[in-house]
């Protein structure tokens, strides 16, 4: 179990047959947060509701519960929410996953869950074991790896931000052969200056080290990707968006 990072259930549905037969369903996940002080953050996320089965499903996906977790004397995990129990353990073999025993206390209904916290490493396996191919040949085994290294960091001091899903999904579309879209993601991701993506420091005292050489290395990687124009912010010609005067170029 991993602190500030966001655990999914696999898809869930609420499903129904009205009027005469007609299919009504919602496709949710479940997600959990787990944070320092033993605090926990449970809340839903709608996937699909193409057939609603509410009027209002804005309301079914804004419910958020906070609750505390610990370890029972058998070191199980124990999650604590108004009304609503859960205890677990990680799975010994699939590592990033955690089962769960679910108490509705309220309702007297038990249920299972299982989490999983994306992994970079574990999707970066996985896709190049579907053949992917990010061979230099492809042209793009520098950018894959330069992008990955940087996610290792961030995921590892348990940074979640919109800047890490950009580069998250800068990642996956590499791993698809799409530079193009790998290059939009890249531009999203500001750098040099206050409350941009580089104004962090990873607590590990190791990765920080690294911090800044790795965000160098996948700049240079990727702007091989990106239209050269005039920069809006130094007047050089760089590619549009973020200025790199941060690189002392």
């Amino acid at each position: 179990m991993e602190l500030n990072r966001p655990y999914f259930s696999g898809p869930l549905a609420f499903t129904d047959l009205h009027a005469g037969g007609v299919f009504f369903c919602v496709v949710y996940r479940e997600c959990m947060r787990f944070e320092a002080m033993g605090r926990v953050t449970w809340w839903r996320e709608v996937v699909d509701a193409s057939r609603p089965y509410w009027e209002d499903v804005g309301k079914f996906e804004a419910l958020t519960i906070n609750g505390t977790y610990g370890r029972n004397d058998r070191g199980y995990l124990v999650c604590k929410f108004p009304n609503m129990e859960m205890t677990g353990a990680e799975c010994d073999d699939a590592t990033n996953l955690i089962a769960f025993y679910v108490w509705h206390s309220s309702q007297g209904l038990s249920e299972s869950r299982v989490f999983h916290s994306p992994n970079v490493k574990a999707v970066l396996d996985s896709q190049l074991r579907d053949s992917v191919d990010v061979s230099p040949s492809a042209g793009c085994s520098q950018e894959v790896a330069t992008t990955t290294e940087l996610l290792r960091i961030c995921d590892e001091d348990g940074r979640s931000d919109s800047f890490v899903d950009s580069i998250r999904d800068c990642l996956k579309a590499l791993l698809e052969g799409n530079a193009g879209v790998a290059a939009k993601h890249f531009r999203s991701v500001p750098l040099g200056g206050m409350g941009r993506f580089d104004d962090w420091r990873p607590a590990n005292a190791s990765n920080a080290a690294l911090f800044d050489q790795a965000i160098q290395k996948w700049v240079t990687a990727m702007r091989l990707h990106v239209p050269i124009e005039q920069c809006p912010a130094c007047g050089k010609l760089k590619h549009p968006g973020p200025c790199f005067e941060y690189f002392g170029e």
